[in-house]
Parts: C-alpha cells; sequence; structure tokens
C-alpha cells in the first residue's frame, strides 16, 4: 500500500535526520526524533488492529517493532543500566528498520499458520526482538570503538566505549537465551521435538555462542585482539539469523515467517 511506504520513508527520513542533528547536540532535536518513533508506532499499531494478533508475522512486520524497541532499550540503558550513551545511535538504528521495512512484502493482513497460534508466539519474539535492538546499537559502538583506536583517542573515550558495548550486550543476552529456550518448547508443542537443527535454529545457536564467547574474553589480556572480530561475527550471525535465512532461501520449518 502507497501510504505505508509514504510513512516508512518519511520515519525513516526524521530519524536519520535526528540521529544527525543529536550527535551535533542541536537542541530540541529529540523531540525530532519523537515525530520518526510516533510514525513508526502508528503502523505497528495499524498492523495490529488489522490482524488482530501482535504483527510478527512478516519481516515486515517484525522490523517495524524492532524500530519500536530502539527507544524502550535506551530508556532502559539510560536510565537503569545507568549508562551514558547518545540517544542518536537508538534513532539511526531504528531509522535502518524502516528503511528496511520498504523492501519487503507490506500486505497488512496475514493469516496467521497453525504452528503461530500458540502461547510462545508472543514471547518468543519479542525476546529475541528486544536482544537484537540492544546487540544493532553495540555493533555501531563497536564500529565507533574501531575508529576511535585506529585515531588513537585517549584511553577514557575507549574505556568507555567498550563499557556501553558491554552494558548493551549484557542486557540483551538474556532476552537473546529467552527467546531460544522458549523456541524449543514451542518446537516440541508444534512438531514434538525440542531442536530439529533447521536453519534458524542452527544459526540462532550460533550467534548465542559467539556473544557468550566475547562475554567469556572481553576481559582477557591473552584474547584481547579478537575481542572485536568476535563482536563483528556474532552481529553477522545475527543478521542471518534474523534476515539471511529467509533471503538466501535456506529456511525449512521456519518458511512461514
Amino acid at each position: 500500500m502507497i501510504w505505508v511506504r509514504v510513512v516508512l520513508a518519511l520515519s525513516a527520513a526524521i530519524l536519520f535526520v535526528a540521529s544527525a542533528l543529536i550527535l551535533k547536540k542541536i537542541k530540541y532535536t529529540q523531540y525530532v526524533a519523537l515525530g520518526g518513533i510516533a510514525l513508526n508506532l502508528v503502523i505497528v499499531i495499524t498492523n495490529w488492529v488489522a490482524n488482530g494478533y501482535v504483527p510478527f508475522i512478516s519481516m515486515y512486520q517484525v522490523l517495524a517493532f524492532v524500530g519500536v524497541c530502539f527507544p524502550l532499550t535506551f530508556l532502559f540503558i539510560k536510565y537503569v543500566r545507568k549508562t551514558e550513551i547518545s540517544f542518536a545511535w537508538f534513532t539511526l538504528c531504528e531509522g535502518v528498520c524502516m528503511v528496511g521495512c520498504q523492501f519487503m512484502y507490506s500486505t497488512m493482513v496475514w493469516q496467521r499458520a497453525p504452528a503461530l497460534q500458540s502461547v510462545f508466539f508472543m514471547p518468543h519474539i519479542l525476546c529475541y526482538m528486544l536482544s537484537y535492538s540492544l546487540c544493532a546499537v553495540a555493533f555501531v559502538q563497536t564500529i565507533i570503538l574501531i575508529v576511535r583506536k585506529a585515531r588513537k583517542c585517549p584511553a577514557e573515550d575507549i574505556a568507555h566505549t567498550e563499557k556501553t558495548i558491554y552494558s548493551l550486550t549484557i542486557t540483551g543476552f538474556p532476552f537473546m537465551i529467552a527467546g531460544l529456550f522458549l523456541g524449543a518448547i514451542w518446537a516440541n508443542e508444534c512438531w514434538g521435538v525440542y531442536w530439529g537443527w533447521d536453519p534458524k535454529e542452527t544459526w540462532a545457536l550460533i550467534n548465542t555462542c559467539l556473544y557468550a564467547l566475547y562475554f567469556h574474553i572481553r576481559k582477557r589480556k591473552f584474547f584481547a585482539h579478537i575481542v572485536i572480530p568476535v563482536l563483528i561475527l556474532a552481529f553477522l550471525a545475527l543478521l542471518m539469523t534474523f534476515i539471511g535465512i529467509n533471503l538466501f532461501g535456506l529456511n525449512a520449518l521456519h518458511s512461514y515467517s
């Protein structure tokens, strides 16, 4: 539908502009970002009302919902985790999601397959969406860390970025683990087996193991040189799990998504 594309494009543009303005510390630009977030929320609510259930069926619906997760995770990281981080990085990632929605099939109403009519449908996907939003911002911070190290920035700046990455990933990791276990229970309910080595399941496990590896090596000097590569590989595995499986036609049991 044309109006959906217009709203998505407008929200993406507002969020990208807001990100740039916030990074320049221009006053009141947070309110500009709220405009983009509001448009993103309109898409999610419209999908929810039109379908009568939480809009987690298609990649278009899920990407739009991930966008809404970024403001929520920012509030948690800043005010609960007490981590100083610019709102711009969250609006930037949300804008990327809105751009991604433009390339997805945006039919408003989807019929739920029998396998999706489960009590585990919402919590499983919600856990992953929250973890993915946090890990996406952590990846942006990883790129910033690479740049700061290349420019030989002050040690305190580098240490702060490393602490921010850890704060984001350690917050997202429990949601990732919860999503994995809920998915296994759901699989047993639908298909009679907790784990079937489906491509989506396999990549989700790889993704989880790579982030677990990061937590184990981050403070060990012997492994200091591979911390950043591990973070990058972990996020690439996340992208493969989230989008790549469907794009490359590797999906089997999860083909309905």
